[in-house]
């Protein structure tokens, strides 16, 4: 079983820069590692430096959005959807953000 879910979790790092690759030819595969890494590990400070550094880049700035969707922030969710092209991550944070809409409390 731990195989399998280490085998899921290369197939989503590679899924992740395959989606990002396209639109992120200058960034290094070790900051979208280390993005995945803090994602992972929720951890927030590490996940903001990177977004931060790579304002233009979609996939770190996909997964610092999400994250802070999941701590109830919508504003860089939001950001996000205004500001980067059309795509499976766009569109995974606007189905979260109208989940987030219509759940909360």
């Amino acid at each position: 079983m731990k195989n399998i879910n280490k085998k899921i979790k290369q197939i989503s790092i590679c899924l992740c820069l395959y989606i990002g690759s396209s639109y992120s030819f200058a960034v290094d595969n070790a900051a979208l590692i280390k993005a995945d890494k803090a994602y992972d590990n929720d951890n927030m400070t590490i996940l903001s430096n990177l977004a931060s550094a790579n304002p233009k880049e979609p996939t770190i700035n996909y997964l610092f959005a999400k994250a802070m969707l999941m701590h109830n922030t919508i504003n860089y969710a939001e950001i996000y959807i205004d500001s980067m092209p059309d795509g499976y991550m766009k569109n995974d944070l606007i189905h979260q953000l109208l989940n987030f809409y219509y759940t909360k409390d």
